[in-house]
């Protein structure tokens, strides 16, 4: 495969490896319930960095 290619298809699947976890991380907040059936607040920090490994 060339290297081209190679860059290309690790960043295709990265990608898709986190869209997958954050979905299941949605997923397992939706179905936290607190003693009384309430939902918990929740809330996801994020970087805020411009660097292609930091986005």
């Amino acid at each position: 495969m060339l290297p081209e290619k190679q860059e290309e298809f690790a960043w295709t699947k990265t990608k898709k490896d986190i869209y997958d976890a954050m979905q299941s991380l949605e997923y397992e907040i939706n179905t936290l319930f607190t003693s009384n059936g309430q939902t918990p607040f929740t809330s996801l920090g994020f970087g805020l960095g411009t660097n292609r490994f930091e986005r």
